[in-house]
């Protein structure tokens, strides 16, 4: 730390490296509902995968093994929604800079003084409506599905557009939270997996009650709304993001 780039944050102290404070930032409001639709798809994720291999079992009668040869249908999801979010959150940000420099060149064209060009963390989030509206569909899909034995195929291809949009998502955010905190990036991701693990840790004790009292396609649409609420959270930071860490925080220093 002799010599080092000026945007790498000096080691901390004991008294300053309190995972408390680092849980503290749900106390932004940008970060703290960007936290809540990242938790909610955590959440849906875990509580869907024990959902699916209680139907593949009981509802359409498959053998243990059977059953997990399933689980490849929203695995293969998974990677695919992975690479593709974090390429297309690197597309935007290109995207987003290029039409600011365009901007900026013809401001100074008509006499303005230049700037530097920043790229706002919430240009990350423009595509996440994508990733959103897959896992809803999967959602409500499968849980009606299955609720009326319709073919496992069709199960199993709901479950690929539900695992591709989950971790569609999860990059969007991912990627928009380490902006907000490019210094602190490890901290940051700390904070994802704890919020995370609460919420999936509540919903899956939760679920299978649900199951047994209201049934398949009922459970997975209170999950339908449960994404909807916490859809309507990200969508506010897509559009007032930026005002919002201006106002609220946190800011470059913090």
């Amino acid at each position: 730390h002799d010599i080092q780039q000026v945007d790498i944050a000096p080691l901390l102290s004991l008294k300053e490296n309190n995972p408390l404070l680092d849980l503290a930032t749900v106390r932004y409001p940008a970060v703290a509902l960007a936290l809540l639709h990242f938790g909610v798809m955590f959440c849906m994720f875990y509580a869907n995968s024990t959902g699916q291999s209680l139907a593949y079992e009981t509802v359409y009668g498959l053998l243990q093994g059977e059953s997990g040869l399933c689980f490849l249908a929203s695995g293969f999801g998974t990677i695919v929604g992975a690479i593709s979010g974090g390429r297309t959150t690197d597309i935007l940000l290109i995207r987003k800079k290029r039409i600011l420099t365009e901007k900026a060149n013809q401001n100074q064209e008509k006499g303005a003084p230049c700037v530097d060009i920043v790229v706002p963390a919430e240009a990350r989030l423009e595509a996440v409506w994508v990733g959103t509206i897959l896992i809803l569909a999967g959602t409500i899909a499968s849980g009606w599905f299955i609720d009326k034995h319709i073919s496992l195929a069709g199960v199993l291809v709901m479950q690929f557009v539900f695992g591709f949009g989950v971790c569609f998502t999860y990059q969007s955010i991912g990627n928009y939270l380490i902006d907000v905190f490019p210094t602190r990036s490890a901290r940051i991701t700390g904070v994802q997996n704890f919020w995370r693990n609460i919420f999936g840790a509540v919903l899956v004790q939760v679920f299978p009650t649900m199951l047994s009292s209201i049934g398949w396609g009922w459970s997975y649409t209170v999950m339908f709304f449960l994404i909807m609420l916490s859809f309507a959270g990200i969508m506010v930071v897509v559009f007032k993001g930026t005002v919002l860490r201006k106002r609220y925080g946190p800011s470059a220093k913090s």
